[in-house]
């Protein structure tokens, strides 16, 4: 049997492998049929029925590789798309942004609350991102009158340890680049750091993450932080089938007491992102 990656790819060889006779079937459908019990348990975490309609919808489409399925879920507003996320009510928050891409979602974030926050701590490791990240800080820091200080940006990803990984070319001008760990040279090297190495002792409030397949990886290493601080977490879960089980039941494994809501922000496969508070 072969078990496909990667929804283009299997679009190019799926009417080849039919001609040929050989059986196949897409890893999301192999995961999700594998671990049918698993996502039972996590469907009973979700907090409204519109998560559940959400986790059900996206999983057959993508295990059928049909789109018609998530046209009638998807939402707008997203990493706000939940009332416990949409307002801080006048709280001063401390806002992690793993995967910070240009700041477009800092910006939403500062609308969204009305320029009221604590501090802004913002990832990202590809380099052409982050140069555009800095621009945008700066015209948004003037903008608003803002110290600069309360805005912190970092060339570098957020992971499970603290060290360099390597940064490869995602190919799309509109994406991130991929991270790894440290085993070649077709890449380049950044920073990466446990979110518990870098924040230490301070309290984080809000933890949003697109990083492009280690978010498992990243909730691993801001471990101590989330159970001793339990901050609202966007966390995108789209990259690898197995987050939509790992990544819930791994948050309610550090602290029973999250709620947890799924929203999916695309006509497509990508952007379905779990909400825990």
């Amino acid at each position: 049997m072969i078990i496909a990656t990667g929804q283009q790819h299997w679009n190019n060889i799926e009417s080849q492998l039919d001609l040929l006779g050989i059986e196949h079937i897409t890893y999301d459908r192999f995961v999700f049929e594998d671990q049918k019990d698993n996502i039972s348990k996590v469907i009973a975490l979700m907090n409204d029925e519109l998560s559940i309609e959400t986790l059900r919808k996206v999983i057959t489409a993508r295990t059928q590789n049909d789109y018609t399925h998530i046209a009638d879920i998807y939402i707008s507003n997203q990493y706000f798309a939940v009332p416990a996320f949409a307002h801080n009510y006048g709280k001063a928050e401390t806002f992690i942004d793993a995967g910070s891409y240009v700041g477009d979602t800092i910006e939403r974030f500062l609308f969204s609350y009305e320029g009221i926050f604590s501090r802004i701590y913002a990832f990202e490791p590809s380099a052409k991102q982050y140069k555009a990240l800095q621009c945008r800080i700066s015209r948004l820091c003037s903008e608003w009158a803002l110290d600069t200080d309360r805005i912190i940006t970092e060339n570098a990803a957020l992971s499970d340890k603290t060290g360099l990984c390597s940064v490869f070319p995602g190919g799309n001008n509109m994406g991130s680049d991929y991270i790894a760990d440290v085993n070649n040279d077709t890449g380049y090297y950044v920073k990466q750091y446990s979110l518990d190495d870098y924040i230490g002792d301070d309290r984080i409030d809000f933890l949003k993450a697109d990083i492009e397949g280690t978010e498992m990886r990243m909730l691993v290493g801001a471990s101590n932080s989330i159970r001793k601080y339990k901050p609202k977490i966007a966390i995108c879960l789209y990259h690898n089938p197995f987050d939509f089980i790992d990544i819930p039941l791994f948050i309610y494994g550090l602290r029973h007491d999250y709620r947890f809501a799924v929203r999916h922000h695309s006509y497509e496969y990508n952007e379905t992102v779990l909400y825990a508070w």
